[in-house]
């Protein structure tokens, strides 16, 4: 019986050094987060102080960008939503890049509140920008153009400086090309959207108008599967 009590008593003592312990963590995940946002919000503060607009700018977009990736946990967010996730990106990245990047977005008002997988858009804009500014010294245009086509809302991400390889969606999921960094994202959101919508939805590459393009299509107002 002794023996019984000690074995308990030592299970009980391990439980109770996991719970502390996953206690901490989960307590690290709340503070990090947190000590990160005030962290940028005093810089921004600072930055304006001194009249720094580019170091204001460049920390209350990195701020808002965190906020959206870690703190909103929803699937699904307006267009409109995801579109303030890419201007804060974009805002950083003009600064980062200075005249070698310009940037344009064409998109209708009335697409504004179309339910879009978050974080659907700023990863196609990032492999635009990494294929088409961060290999080149020459100036490069990035474009987002957003359109209705029947009951599908079509989101055409393209850049000038690349080009795509022939097939490359297949190409990567049959392991006959090795992506640099890119291909598994494209393949990564192709598959999502055909989880979500359906096999007749997901990503489209192709080379148009001498630029790289990658068209994402979704339905305007079906909700997630």
């Amino acid at each position: 019986m002794t023996q019984s009590i000690k074995i308990l008593r030592d299970e009980n003592y391990d439980k109770q050094i996991l719970l502390e312990d996953t206690t901490i963590k989960m307590l690290q995940q709340q503070i990090n987060p947190h000590f990160l946002y005030n962290t940028l919000d005093t810089m921004n503060w600072l930055a304006q102080k001194c009249g720094s607009e580019e170091i204001s700018t460049l920390a209350n977009s990195l701020g808002c960008l965190f906020r959206s990736s870690i703190s909103d946990q929803r699937d699904l967010i307006p267009l409109s939503e995801e579109l303030s996730i890419l201007d804060n990106y974009i805002s950083i990245q003009e600064i980062r890049f200075q005249n070698r990047m310009t940037f344009h977005l064409l998109v209708s008002d009335h697409l504004r509140n179309v339910p879009v997988p978050k974080l659907c858009i700023q990863p196609l804009v990032e492999n635009a920008l990494k294929y088409s500014v961060e290999y080149t010294d020459q100036p490069c245009i990035i474009q987002v153009a957003i359109r209705e086509y029947e009951n599908d809302c079509l989101i055409e991400v393209a850049n000038t400086g690349s080009q795509f390889e022939e097939d490359i969606l297949n190409r990567i999921r049959n392991h006959e090309i090795i992506p640099h960094g890119s291909g598994i994202g494209l393949d990564n959101i192709d598959s999502r959207l055909k989880l979500l919508y359906g096999s007749h939805y997901g990503l489209h590459i192709s080379n148009k108008d001498h630029m790289a393009t990658v068209t994402l299509k979704i339905p305007k107002e079906k909700e997630a599967l």
